[in-house]
């Protein structure tokens, strides 16, 4: 009896402790994840916690964790001038964008929302989960007219890195700066363009200068010209390189020397695909 009695407390004090809630360890963070990267098998994982941004680097193959870069999430109060002031309370972390150079990593982040035209805005310049460098957005003008708080960061010619808004956010513009965050420029730019950086549908030749394919011309454009302040000319060159009325639908671009290789996959007024191979002088819209 003594052996029945025992086992059914014992099967009593199972079936109680499994009914228990699973014990939370008292330093196991409470957070949510506010945006997540992935950039050449390295995933990136941003939040807000306890007054502090968070930005986890892991390992996409095996989920294991590389680094943590932790740092005070500042609120930034806007001067709107005549006494007025506006504050930019942090709402979270927002990675807008990540390019992996050889020697550095560059991560913009936002501290206020996803996808919005506000201040609040910079970019990391690290190597290992180290900060070696912070620019903020929050005093960046597009010469003469307005304020530039960055959209989305991606990479460019060699050591650049580049930045643009769009009809998304505000109107069209974009920026370079170099690897240390000197300013190449910050200008207006067409809304055909930044589409097509967005897209990849352009080639680079220098940090200015880039090569685009409009309908059945290929022009190349200075980048670094405003093209609304009067007398600026940001083509350097168009050329047709067609004459049939045709539809792009890709492009594959590559760099010979000074000549650019385009395969331009169209659809022609009657609906039939062709693929259209040019050879074109990058300096002078030559087609060879």
């Amino acid at each position: 009896m003594k052996h029945i009695l025992f086992f059914i407390m014992a099967a009593s004090l199972f079936i109680g402790c499994s009914k228990e809630e699973p014990v939370t360890e008292p330093n196991q963070l409470k957070y949510e994840i506010n945006s997540s990267v992935t950039i050449n098998n390295i995933k990136y994982e941003s939040f807000l916690f306890e007054g502090d941004y968070h930005i986890i680097a892991y390992n996409s193959l095996n989920q294991k964790k590389i680094y943590e870069i932790k740092e005070k999430a500042e609120t930034y109060i806007e001067d709107l001038g005549y006494g007025e002031t506006r504050e930019y309370t942090p709402q979270g972390c927002y990675i807008l964008g990540v390019v992996a150079k050889p020697e550095f990593t560059y991560i913009l982040i936002s501290l206020t929302s996803n996808l919005a035209h506000v201040p609040n805005k910079f970019i990391l310049k690290t190597k290992g989960g180290v900060v070696y460098q912070t620019k903020y957005f929050n005093d960046v003008f597009i010469p003469q007219t307005h304020k530039f708080y960055p959209e989305k960061l991606i990479d460019w010619y060699k050591g650049y890195i580049a930045f643009y808004v769009s009809t998304r956010t505000s109107g069209n513009a974009f920026g370079v700066l170099d690897e240390n965050f000197n300013e190449i420029y910050f200008n207006e730019s067409s809304e055909f363009m930044v589409e097509n950086i967005i897209k990849k549908r352009h080639i680079l030749i220098s940090e200015k200068k880039s090569i685009f394919v409009d309908s059945n011309k290929i022009f190349c454009a200075d980048m670094s010209v405003n093209p609304n302040e009067i007398g600026n000319k940001e083509e350097l060159w168009r050329t047709k390189y067609t004459e049939e009325d045709i539809k792009v639908n890709s492009i594959k671009y590559s760099l010979s020397s000074e000549y650019v290789l385009a395969e331009i996959d169209v659809t022609t007024k009657n609906g039939t695909n062709k693929k259209l191979n040019i050879k074109i002088n990058s300096k002078t819209g030559a087609i060879e």
